[in-house]
């Protein structure tokens, strides 16, 4: 197998275990805002739509910054950091107090996190042009397959070990993807080589907000903001509108009810 096929292969990899990871906890954050001591459904509601905000205003105003730094210093430590970072305060979301700390907690993963970019944009520096249409779908299929049983695993995890247990289990995944970058995969010398010769052209700043003055990069960005909007109001309210579903206002929310709304998606 030649190298850059082993690479992306343990990229991909990394990104399911990372998906997973997430979807074992994230999406029944709006439940353990309620175990948090947040009673009123629209308080609730409130509260679990600023904490999915919050994680990806952070990271909208960090991954430019992080993405200049990959170009200068290279593409897998940024994606070591991403993941590795992700472990720690995912884990440390388990032993949140109330709202507030966890609410400092997804702003400070917004802004470390990020390892779907990292991850593409290694194995889009080290493929063959020819290849590069295979390398980054197969980033993509196992960032889907990750979303797809993730919150499936999460409603047994949350059902058998709890709010907090969900998220130490989250982390420990996480942080077995990001040993994974850290032992399988290397970036061949020559792709650091060119990463920081283009990455010494101008500081950090000025290649982070020279991308605004690129017409197509500006529509782009506006049809991706519109899309994650949508996307976002919706699904990170999903357990709050199971709820409603059936009578269920006010009862226990099992972890099969979850499930199924989870596979209703």
């Amino acid at each position: 197998m030649p190298a850059w096929e082993r690479i992306t292969w343990t990229a991909a990899l990394t990104q399911f275990f990372t998906m997973i990871g997430s979807g074992l906890s994230m999406p029944f954050i709006p439940l353990y805002v309620q175990a948090l001591g947040v009673r009123e459904r629209s308080e609730v509601a409130l509260w679990s739509g600023v904490l999915a905000g919050s994680a990806a205003l952070s990271m909208a105003c960090i991954a430019p910054v992080w993405g200049a730094l990959s170009d200068r210093y290279g593409r897998k430590p940024m994606l070591v950091r991403s993941m590795i970072g992700g472990a720690v305060v995912i884990a440390a979301m388990g032993f949140v107090g109330d709202v507030w700390q966890l609410l400092g907690l997804r702003i400070i993963q917004g802004a470390v996190t990020g390892s779907q970019a990292a991850a593409a944009a290694l194995v889009a520096g080290i493929v063959p042009a020819g290849d590069a249409g295979f390398a980054l779908g197969l980033i993509a299929t196992s960032v889907q397959v990750g979303n797809t049983v993730g919150p499936a695993i999460g409603g047994v995890t949350v059902g058998n070990l709890g709010f907090r247990g969900s998220f130490l289990a989250g982390g420990l995944m996480l942080l077995v993807g990001g040993l994974m970058a850290v032992f399988w995969i290397d970036e061949p010398a020559h792709v650091r080589a060119k990463a920081r010769r283009e990455g010494a052209h101008g500081s950090v700043l000025a290649r982070v907000f020279g991308a605004f003055m690129w017409p197509s990069f500006r529509t782009l960005l506006v049809l991706q903001v519109g899309t994650q909007f949508v996307y976002s109001a919706a699904v990170s309210l999903l357990p709050i509108y199971l709820r409603t579903c059936n009578g269920l206002t006010g009862s226990p929310l099992s972890w099969r009810q979850v499930y199924r709304l989870r596979r209703r998606q």
